[in-house]
């Protein structure tokens, strides 16, 4: 694949690292819970994770 083909949109690289993580809601309307899982990849502005939790949505703020 042409690595030109697809302009890169992200400010910063990701680092894969896998890294326990702790992850609950910080609005108080959300429903209360504590996800234990692990980091896939991370860079300066985010990390990115997956969980089989259905509870997240776009836009949800949450301390990690």
């Amino acid at each position: 694949m042409d690595e030109n083909a697809y302009p890169r949109k992200r400010r910063s690289r990701r680092v894969k690292m896998a890294r326990p993580l702790r992850v609950r809601p910080s609005e108080p309307r959300d429903e209360h819970f504590e996800d234990v899982i692990a980091s896939v990849n991370v860079s300066k502005e985010g990390i990115y994770f997956l969980s089989r939790r259905k509870g997240y949505y776009k836009g949800m703020r949450v301390f990690v």
